[in-house]
């Protein structure tokens, strides 16, 4: 999502300043080559983690508006990405008394987790005022980073804002997500494991319409923004085993390779998110036609499976 993200931004914004920070763990500055071309874009090599780092961002030039995407899915580096990353953005712009208009928080539905229980609102959607009952510990430690921004509101008076999103998808999805991991195994015609009967459903989000929900953030008014938590869904629930059936449909593979395994990890049942407040706070809605979203990344995957130009991943988290 985040070379999505400064694309879009370097062309909506030319006349801007736009400064990227990666620490290239998880791609190759290699992909920001013709984004570098660009007078307006400079590219940064650190982790927002690093608080040495943070006078070198923030002294050379000003930074009026902070997006936070950063991601992880290991538990060894949640802590960093997640935890002590925020906290030095945000306690430096206070300790430095940086003046900035927005600090954009992107979040993930997996922090509300699955509470017990055989009520009916339990597998509601969620709700941004939901209590966060993560299951995963990277979750847990996601969280974090989600009530530190709103505490650094809320004590500070930083014009915080945080992103909870579905499942979101797109092409160049890093290779162990579960939808690229899904059509890795398709086209190669292999076995798909499935946890459980895979009826657990997800509520699936296009990179692009994730793109254009930061960009509504950047353009409202702050008061409509600032320390509020706003859930971003595609508006479409879809079963791990619907999305599988799907993607062996496009591809044109048996449903017999489809296997069912048991987990001994919980996962969540049904995780879907109201997303009610940003359609009527912020003048965006998701503009998308999700499952023709969904064919074309499957296509976009195949073809750089077949052409070698994408490292394969064939475990299925």
């Amino acid at each position: 999502m985040g070379r999505k993200l400064a694309e879009y931004l370097a062309a909506r914004y030319p006349k801007y300043h736009l400064t990227i920070v990666d620490n290239f763990s998880r791609s190759g500055r290699e992909e920001l080559v013709e984004l570098e071309k660009r007078p307006s874009v400079e590219v940064i090599v650190g982790a927002i983690e690093d608080p040495e780092l943070l006078p070198v961002i923030f002294e050379a030039r000003e930074q009026n508006i902070i997006v936070n995407a950063t991601f992880t899915n290991n538990v060894a580096f949640a802590s960093d990405t997640f935890a002590k990353g925020t906290n030095n953005i945000l306690s430096y712009v206070v300790s430095s008394d940086t003046q900035i208009a927005k600090y954009i928080h992107v979040s993930s539905d997996e922090v509300y987790g699955e509470r017990s229980g055989e009520n009916e609102s339990e597998t509601q959607p969620r709700l941004e005022s939901d209590p966060l009952f993560p299951v995963h510990p990277v979750a847990a430690i996601q969280a974090s980073g989600d009530l530190l921004a709103t505490a650094y509101f809320r004590t500070f008076g930083i014009p915080t804002t945080v992103l909870r999103t579905s499942n979101t998808f797109g092409p160049n999805q890093e290779p162990s997500r579960l939808l690229p991991i899904l059509i890795q195994h398709a086209v190669k015609n292999e076995d798909i494991p499935i946890f459980g009967d895979g009826t657990h459903t997800r509520d699936w989000l296009f990179v692009d319409d994730l793109v254009y929900a930061i960009d509504s953030i950047i353009q409202a008014p702050s008061i409509k923004t600032k320390g509020e938590v706003f859930n971003v869904s595609g508006d479409l629930e879809l079963s791990v085993l619907e999305v599988t059936e799907l993607i062996l449909t496009i591809l044109n593979r048996p449903k017999e390779l489809v296997t069912f395994t048991e987990d001994k990890k919980p996962h969540h049942m049904r995780r879907v998110l109201d997303s009610g407040k940003i359609l009527q706070v912020l003048d965006w809605r998701p503009e998308a036609d999700v499952k023709q979203a969904l064919e074309d990344t499957i296509r976009w995957y195949q073809n750089s499976l077949n052409t070698g130009d994408l490292e394969q991943d064939k475990t299925i988290q």
